[in-house]
Order: C-alpha cells, then sequence, then structure tokens
C-alpha cells in the first residue's frame, strides 16, 4: 500500500511541477503557442486602391499624379489627364453617373474609368468609388484589362 501511495504522490508531483512550469511560460511565446508571428507588410497605397497593381510600377510622384487626377475626375471636373515622363507613366481618368447611387443614396457615387500606361504597356482600369457628403473618395470595386 504504501509503495502505491509513493507513486501516487511522485506523479502528482510530476503533474502539478510540470503545471508549474507551463504557467510561467510567457502565452507570446511562438514556440509554445504556435502563434504565426505578424509580417510587416506595407499598406497598398491609396492609388492602388483604385489601379490595382498598375501602382506597382509608379514612383510616388507618378502615383501622387494619377491620385491628382483620379480626385478632380471624381469630383466631376470631365476627363483628366496625368504623366511623369521621368518614368514614362501617363494616362487619363474619366467618370460618369454609377449604378451603386441606387444601392447606396445616402452617399454620391461615380463610375471611373482610368487608362494608365507605363512604360509604354496600356492598362485599362475600371471601377466605382463613393464618398459620404463632405468625405474622401473610397474605391467600391475595380476591374483591369490588360
Amino acid at each position: 500500500m504504501r509503495r502505491k501511495l509513493a507513486i501516487a504522490f511522485v506523479l502528482s508531483s510530476s503533474i502539478l511541477a510540470g503545471c508549474a512550469t507551463t504557467s510561467t511560460v510567457p502565452a507570446t511565446d511562438p514556440a509554445t503557442t504556435n502563434a504565426v508571428q505578424p509580417v510587416n507588410v506595407d499598406p497598398p497605397s491609396a492609388a492602388a486602391l483604385f489601379i490595382g497593381d498598375a501602382a506597382t510600377h509608379m514612383d510616388e510622384k507618378a502615383r501622387n499624379d494619377y491620385l491628382v487626377a483620379q480626385m478632380s475626375a471624381l469630383d466631376g471636373n470631365g476627363k483628366t489627364t496625368f504623366e511623369n515622363e521621368a518614368l514614362g507613366v501617363q494616362g487619363s481618368v474619366e467618370s460618369g453617373p454609377s449604378v451603386l447611387t441606387a444601392l447606396h443614396p445616402d452617399m454620391e457615387c461615380r463610375r471611373y474609368s482610368s487608362v494608365v500606361w507605363v512604360l509604354g504597356t496600356g492598362r485599362l482600369v475600371e471601377g466605382d468609388a463613393c464618398r459620404d457628403k463632405d468625405g474622401p473618395w473610397q474605391a467600391m470595386g475595380i476591374r483591369h484589362d490588360g
């Protein structure tokens, strides 16, 4: 009987010791939690939200030039153009009525069409953008061609 009590004591002590050991390990340790560590990824540029991966072939100035043309077209200023000769980037943006206006009557929505030329390769990008009263334009979906 003493032998059984001794074994039970050793087992319970081992179990309790294991609990004490694991409870002192920080929960943020990826080795013990199998957690995936976050990867630092740059957020998409504002231009990428409107023209997708075409923006990855543009430098910051060209993306900003595009965004100025995009916002001007969305604000109802007709067809607008942009150009960055140093990178060989150019294009135009037009906007008009959007079917999303019926779906979002509390927002102003416009359909846009962008033609972006990067180093002689053209791409047509179409989409819709909407905004709350006096808010910034938000891309609501894009479609690439080419």
